[in-house]
């Protein structure tokens, strides 16, 4: 190979990494745009990414171990026999655009970084708490009726309902932002649980009945198969938002996660897929 077609090689080599950085910026902006065009819901305008968070996916597109593999798969000869044409560039251009990743752009990747100054990231954090306020309010709405159905007395609908209200109450500091709101939903479910004459009128009646299941056997066994109820309207929450698009696969799994894990606790029994 003389001095002629290794100064092409090189060029080659550098235009095809200048190629792969002009790509990797630009192609993250083309497929949002195709996703609006499907996708109109005004949470996709929140999850729009500005040219620096651009520039830092581009920079950080190095190459490895894969890409060289790649074309020292290319075979060395054709089915005739004959060497197998411009395998040797393929593999040069290749190794040199794997250097220039590692070489320049790995070193190049922190400046870039500083210079983006990008906010810390709280989406996953955001959605979460969504989440657990969603499924949480939710299961708390359908306490008397799970409870009436499945027959719990007063002492362990109580003793769940302060559990959830404290749960609520927590999930509501952690979230900030939406703090007038959740209040007034704790005042109204406080209000229906708790606050009204029907409710405080149906609590003295069945405190009458409950006299004969004060045994702690009965109560924990009531309480368990409540819970299990209440996790059980969680997951129908938990489904909704996920395809509604409220949250993504990954805080519905982890939620999902922490659901099976309580129902683990509950019953000893690990829940069908």
């Amino acid at each position: 190979m003389d001095a002629g077609e290794v100064g092409r090689l090189l060029w080659l080599v550098v235009a095809v990494w200048i190629a792969l950085i002009i790509i990797r910026f630009v192609f993250p902006q083309l497929s949002v745009l195709v996703i609006r065009l499907l996708d109109h819901r005004p949470s996709q305008r929140a999850r729009r990414m500005s040219y620096k968070v651009r520039v830092v996916g581009a920079v950080a597109g190095f190459r490895g171990a894969v890409s060289l593999a790649i074309p020292l798969s290319v075979p060395t000869v054709l089915d005739n026999g004959d060497p197998f044409p411009g395998r040797e560039d393929i593999v040069f251009v290749t190794a040199g655009v794997i250097l220039l990743t590692l070489l320049v752009q790995g070193p190049m990747l922190p400046v870039v970084l500083r210079w983006a100054n990008l906010p810390d990231d709280h989406t996953a954090e955001a959605e979460l708490r969504l989440a657990e306020h969603e499924i949480t309010t939710a299961a708390l709405a359908a306490l008397p009726e799970l409870a009436d159905e499945h027959g719990i007395s007063e002492e362990v609908r109580e003793r769940l309902a302060r559990d959830y209200q404290e749960h609520l109450a927590l999930v509501q500091a952690r979230n900030a932002q939406s703090q007038p709101q959740t209040d007034r939903q704790a005042e109204t479910l406080d209000a229906m649980l708790l606050d009204t004459p029907e409710a405080r009128e149906d609590q003295a009646s069945r405190r009458r009945v409950d006299l004969a299941k004060r045994g702690p056997l009965n109560r924990n066994e009531q309480y368990t198969r409540l819970r299990l109820a209440m996790l059980d309207r969680k997951r129908e929450v938990l489904l909704r938002l996920r395809r509604n698009g409220t949250i993504d696969d990954t805080i519905a799994r982890h939620i999902q996660t922490r659901l099976d894990i309580e129902e683990l606790r509950l019953t000893g029994v690990e829940p069908l897929e």
